[in-house]
């Protein structure tokens, strides 16, 4: 009769293969190690969101900014305005 268990445990990537050399020690075959996407958080942008931010990247890549003593300057508009 097999007994099955299931251990789920987070681990660094550098300690997988002390992982597993132990499970081969006690001869744990058929271990499945389930590596996980990290997390990216363009994931939960909207398409709309994830277009803007690649037209910032793209105009910026050509020069288009906008120096921060003008933005200053347009803040400064139009809250005394």
């Amino acid at each position: 009769m097999k007994t099955s268990v299931i251990f789920q445990s987070e681990v660094d990537a550098v300690d997988f293969p002390i992982i597993k050399a132990i499970l081969e020690k006690f001869k744990a075959y058929g271990t499945k190690v389930i590596k996980e996407k990290p997390y990216d958080f363009y994931d939960d942008l909207s398409l709309e969101e994830r277009a803007k931010i690649e037209k910032s990247i793209a105009e910026a890549e050509r020069g288009m900014l906008i120096d921060n003593e003008e933005v200053m300057q347009k803040m400064k508009t139009k809250v005394y305005c």
